[in-house]
């Protein structure tokens, strides 16, 4: 699966008086890639631990990159030529693994 970089928010703080987790960029990008790496079967024990950390933090951004995948794949729909069926195949994989990842938190 190629490598995307999504950037996409993480929308809403901790509870009042509570710390996130989440306290800089660098923290929302390692647990992006800590979603991805999930989505795609390469999750370290590190990763998931932190998937785990902050649960809601977490579902907040699997719905986040689910939309965004569909959104992305749903843009590429009408893409001719011989590349299509490759793209609409990476898509296709992303979203499958996004949803194993989103089962974790949704049950």
């Amino acid at each position: 699966m190629p490598h995307r970089k999504s950037h996409v928010a993480v929308t809403g703080g901790p509870a009042p008086g509570k710390r996130s987790n989440l306290s800089s960029n660098h923290d929302n990008e390692a647990l992006e890639a800590a979603v991805w790496a999930a989505a795609e079967g390469t999750a370290s024990p590190e990763q998931f631990a932190l998937l785990d950390a902050n649960p809601p933090v977490s579902a907040r951004l699997v719905d986040s990159l689910l939309a965004d995948t569909q959104a992305r794949l749903e843009s590429v729909q009408g893409l001719k030529g011989p590349e299509r069926a490759q793209v609409i195949a990476d898509f296709a994989e992303e979203l499958e693994g996004l949803r194993r990842v989103y089962e974790r938190f949704h049950g």
